[in-house]
């Protein structure tokens, strides 16, 4: 009934753990700041506890990155008060995002070689891009069943040739 607050509350007085990660994943990304903000008190070191666990085993480095981005928003100062009480909880939060930094400076490092490799690859020169069907300012050209030519509008819009003359 998009009650993600209630589900996610009633869920964690279920304590299972499947139906807490369900309902963990199933609260749309607009809808997390709203959640975190009307979550008791109570249930914040689970919840923080969940998005790490969460952060570690899931491949949705953005959505997890926006739980604890509005959990550490909007229970900040509750957190710091309660220093003693989160200092588990905030070492393995700490763990998560030092592990999704990590991947993503690994993938950003393999995507610039990847770049450098592919931008140091020469040129085809013109014949060979005409050869393709791309010549002049990238217009598309095709041959019709006699060797002949096509321009684009006599082409068919996926850039085949349409038909027999």
């Amino acid at each position: 009934d998009k009650e993600y607050l209630k589900a996610l509350t009633m869920s964690f007085r279920l304590n299972a753990a499947k139906l807490i990660a369900r309902v963990y994943q199933s609260v749309p990304a607009a809808d997390i700041p709203l959640v975190v903000r009307e979550l008791p008190g109570i249930y914040l070191e689970r919840l923080l506890r969940v998005a790490a666990a969460q952060a570690d085993e899931s491949p949705r480095l953005e959505f997890n990155l926006l739980w604890l981005s509005a959990l550490l928003r909007t229970h900040g100062r509750a957190i710091k008060e309660r220093q003693g009480e989160f200092a588990e909880v905030m070492r393995s939060v700490q763990r998560a995002v030092t592990r999704v930094q990590n991947e993503i400076c690994r993938l950003t490092e393999q995507n610039s070689c990847t770049i450098e490799y592919l931008l140091a690859q020469p040129r085809k020169p013109k014949e060979a891009r005409e050869a393709i069907g791309f010549g002049d300012g990238g217009v598309r050209k095709g041959l019709d069943g006699h060797g002949e030519e096509l321009e684009d509008e006599e082409m068919g819009s996926e850039g085949s040739w349409i038909g027999l003359d």
